[in-house]
Formats: C-alpha cells, structure tokens, sequence
C-alpha cells in the first residue's frame, strides 16, 4: 500500500537521474571506484525497481482509482454554467463599453470570458489563465486544402468564418488551439480597450486588475460561476473533470478515428491518452450496450445480425413491465436519495460559510 503511489512511480526517474549526476560528478574528480559503484546502483533501479516498487504502486494506483470511481458534472450543470455566463459576458460588456473607468466591470466582464474560454474550449486551467494578449492577437496565415474546405457543409463553412482560432503553448511545450466565437470575440475587443486598470508589462489576457504579472486563477473563477448558478454538485466543477466529460459524452457519439484525433487534438493530448485517462465509462451505457450483446448472444445466432450496429438491432424483454415497476421504484429511491444529499450539502454549506466567517 502507497499514501501517493503516483509519486513512487517517479521516484526511479528521479534516483536515475541523480545517479547520472553522480556519476558525472566522480568523473570530474577522477575517482573511478565512486563512479563504478554509482554506476552499479544505477543498474540495480533500472533492473530491479520495478519488482519492487513500480508493479505494486501500479496495482495500488489502479485500485484506488476504481475504487474511488469517477466524479463528473452533470450535463444539466455545464448547459446552465455555459447559459450564466454567457448572459454575463452580455451585461458586463454593454456595462463596461458605457463606462471604461468601473473598476467592477472589467474584473466581472474578465472572470466571466475566463470561464467561458474553458467551458467551451474544455483547457486546462493554467493553459487558460495563462493566454497573452500577443497570443489571441496573433494572426494566423490562411492555410489548408482547398478541397477540403469544398467538401464542408454549409453550417461548417460558416463557422469556419465567424471562428477565430489561435495557437498557445500547451503541456509540454504543444501548440494547443483556442476558438472564440464571434460574440466573444466583441466582448474581448471591449475588454482589451479598458485595460487602463492593468499595468502595461502585464501580457496576459486574462490580467488580475493593479498587477504587473499576474493573472485571475481559473479554478476560483469556476468554483464562483459554479456557487453563483447554482449547481448541482459545486466539487465536480473543475477543469479538469470537464475535460473527463466532454471526453465521455462523445462515446454517444459515432466518431471516426479522424474526427476523435481533432478532438484529442484541440483538448491537448495524444489520442491514447484521451481513450485511456479521460473517457470514463459510463455505467448505465455500458449495462445497456453489453447486457443487450450478451442476451442477443444468448437467444439467437449472431449471423442473423452480420453488417448491422448495435443501434439497429432490438430484442425482446419479456419481463418490461416488471422492469417498469422497478423503474419507478427506482426513481422513488433516487428522489430521496436526492433530496438527503441535497441536504446534507446545504448543512456543508453552512459549515463552510461559518468556517468563512470565523476565518475572516
């Protein structure tokens, strides 16, 4: 058992790469019995730490991560985020563009297009609050087959125009993509002609208002969207468990290779990361689509069935309407689970506010 098994898994990197220094460190001095030694414990991690240390660490990383499941946002949530803020970005910008000199406005109007930048756009949260003003300013050259943009829809092609795309540095150095419709594209235009409450050496787009180098957090800019709206669950709200959901949602998609690579893409990572790390499998989903398969496997021969999709094919139940009955005895029970829940999250709250209080 690991308290961080995640931090053991590094630590044969870390103990290489202080051997390497080590050894380069002996040589230096010329004392060849230190470096042959250096070097023979070197070869001992590299052969024997996995036995050790690295196949429990796994065993215990991946049992804790079953174990504790997947926390994601509700789709309810992110629609109502995304709607919230979308009317702030409106009034703040119509409230700013009336008065520059608001103090109040511009901190508002810069919170509200930080947190609709990672709900729409699904970044990681230092990759956000991190955008310069050089970076969305930056124009790109118009590039691309010719054939391909003939081959897009109507609806695609018009996008392709009112969208405004750009590159920023993303983790580990990736040129990451951000798109910015046209509305936020008005409202950024307000927002950078009112930087008179930011200091001119600050690049970021994004600035925390009286800094020279600073910029808002994401994470607190979304836990106060979230607090604001009134979410379901404000600790799923993250942008990390965000990325986890639209990673999720697209399973009800039919997606090509291509089309999940331009997302894996856009999103930052590389197309096994996203099937492997941030595509959850949803319970519900995976009952229906397996036990369907199995039971038709049960019944009858699956040559019946040759070139068609899971979708397509149907099969009977005989006991629906007992599966009914227990459907709603079901919801009765999620009801008041619900409503215990939201119970108790009302008494955190309270906590928390009193915690607040006492703090400050």
């Amino acid at each position: 058992m690991f308290k961080s098994p995640s931090l053991a898994l590094r630590w044969a990197t870390v103990l290489k790469q202080v051997c390497d220094t080590a050894i380069f460190l002996a040589a230096k001095e010329g004392d060849t019995m230190k470096s042959e030694e250096i070097r023979t414990l070197r070869e001992m991690i590299e052969t024997q730490f996995r036995f050790y240390v690295s196949t429990n660490a796994n065993k215990d990383l991946s049992s804790k991560n079953w174990k504790k499941g997947s926390m994601l946002p509700l789709t309810e949530d992110v629609i109502k985020m995304n709607e919230f803020v979308v009317k702030e970005e409106k009034e703040w910008s119509k409230m700013l563009e009336s008065d520059p000199s608001n103090l109040l406005y511009f901190r508002n109007l810069t919170e509200a297009l930080l947190a609709h930048v990672i709900l729409l756009n699904r970044k990681r949260s230092g990759e956000a609050q991190r955008i310069t003003i050089e970076d969305y300013l930056r124009e790109e050259e118009e590039s691309g087959i010719q054939d391909i943009y003939q081959s897009l829809t109507v609806t695609e092609k018009v996008l392709v125009k009112t969208i405004k795309r750009f590159i920023i540095r993303g983790k580990k150095g990736r040129a990451v993509p951000v798109i910015f419709t046209k509305d936020m594209q008005r409202h950024t235009e307000i927002l950078l002609n009112s930087r008179k409450f930011v200091a001119c050496s600050n690049p970021y787009l994004f600035a925390n208002p009286g800094t020279e180098d600073s910029f808002l957090w994401s994470y607190k800019v979304l836990k106060k969207i979230a607090i604001a709206c009134g979410v379901t669950n404000i600790q799923a709200i993250t942008a990390t468990s965000l990325r986890k959901h639209i990673a999720t949602i697209a399973q009800l998609i039919s997606m090509e290779d291509n089309d999940l690579e331009q997302l894996s893409t856009h999103l930052g990572h590389e197309k096994a990361t996203h099937l492997n790390y941030y595509r959850k499998t949803d319970d519900k989903l995976q009952i229906a689509k397996v036990s369907k398969l199995l039971l038709l496997m049960e019944k009858k021969s699956m040559g019946e069935y040759r070139g068609k999709s899971l979708e397509t094919i149907d099969i009977e139940i005989p006991d629906l309407d007992d599966a009914e009955d227990h459907t709603s005895l079901n919801k009765n029970s999620d009801v008041n689970k619900k409503l215990l829940n939201t119970a108790n999250w009302d008494e955190n709250i309270d906590r928390e506010d009193n915690c607040d209080n006492i703090q400050v």
